[in-house]
């Protein structure tokens, strides 16, 4: 009965989200037929809608599973959400401006002590990710762009991850580039035993996160992710949530080595990115035009570069799984006990 309860419940909340966020699509432009959703047809467009639809079947079946359904779906701010629409609103049209005149470098004094790489309005987002107003808006602006199944995907690539290693308690996890901090929740409410650390190149965001999602078992570290402040071997889980697209490949590469450093003999890496060209080749318009309409400078090169060959390769990964969730590839790799 719960579970026909929760299936219910998890449809209606879903096709909520759909008509909601479609709608703020229309509202802010972003299906206009030169912006961010170029027109698929045909058997393309039937396969992307295959993939949303089963994305949040496998999220529905997944949840169902766990002890704590309910309190997992339906964990969206739907009320901080409402109360910063006005704000989301009024910024998309500075966005929208940005947009049209290239500008990516309008960010606050403080990005100059930042990585060159990294001091861009990533999107078009006001403030790039120095601000905490910008960071404010960030989960709410990935839900409208992913037509409300932003948080289906994370959760996918957590049950990808948790199906690979048995959690525990006292379990170690770190999220690389934890942003607002909303994957990181995700993990600490499926495995409330685990000691979960956030870390995030951007100070702002991480005072976000601490407030937003403030837990005891929490722990909210200010790092690069090419250069990881913790010993080898320290987690037996490490993620990498929608990252590796916004670095060039140097940084890409070493952030990977840097998670694998970190990560305990036989623990799992997690990481969760974009579909790259040879994923699905039906979606290359898709692919070709987000790094346009959204400014990610390194997105090409990272859809061109397969993950699985260096991962696969390299002396302190083994058993390279691949799981994909609508737009986002979900890859897993155990550490081997020993490095050859």
């Amino acid at each position: 009965m719960r579970q026909v309860l929760f299936q219910g419940l998890y449809g209606l909340e879903q096709s909520a989200a759909f008509a909601a966020t479609l709608a703020l699509q229309r509202m802010i432009g972003l299906n206009h037929p030169d912006s961010a959703a170029p027109p698929l047809q045909g058997e393309a467009l039937a396969a992307l809608r295959a993939a949303y639809v089963g994305c949040l079947a496998d999220d529905a079946s997944w949840l169902a599973k766990q002890p704590a359904p309910f309190q997992q779906r339906f964990s969206r701010p739907y009320a901080q959400w409402l109360k910063r629409l006005p704000d989301f609103l009024k910024d998309a049209r500075r966005v929208a401006q940005r947009r049209l005149h290239g500008d990516f470098q309008q960010l606050p004094p403080h990005a100059a002590n930042y990585p060159a790489y990294y001091q861009r309005t990533f999107h078009w987002q006001s403030d790039g990710y120095f601000s905490e107003q910008s960071a404010a808006r960030y989960d709410l602006g990935v839900e409208v762009l992913f037509l409300g199944a932003a948080d289906a995907m994370r959760r996918q690539a957590l049950a990808q991850a948790l199906g690979r290693l048995e959690a525990h308690a006292g379990a170690r996890w770190l999220d690389v580039a934890c942003g607002t901090g909303r994957f990181a929740s995700m993990v600490r409410c499926a495995q409330p035993g685990m000691r979960v650390t956030g870390l995030d190149l951007s100070e702002a965001y991480l005072r976000f996160a601490q407030r937003t999602y403030g837990h005891p078992s929490m722990r909210w570290q200010h790092g690069d992710a090419c250069a990881l402040p913790f010993a080898d071997g320290s987690f037996e889980f490490v993620s990498s949530i929608y990252l590796l697209h916004e670095l060039p490949k140097p940084a890409r590469f070493g952030a990977l080595s840097e998670m694998l450093r970190v990560l305990k003999p036989g623990g799992v890496l997690l990481v969760a990115d974009s579909l790259q060209d040879a994923d699905e080749p039906r979606f290359a318009p898709l692919l070709n035009a987000f790094p346009r309409d959204f400014h990610e400078p390194f997105y090409r090169d990272y859809c061109r570069t397969p993950l699985e060959p260096w991962l696969e390769a390299h002396a302190a990964a083994e058993a390279v799984q691949v799981h994909t969730a609508f737009v986002t590839k979900v890859i897993t790799a155990r550490r081997t006990t020993s490095a050859s």
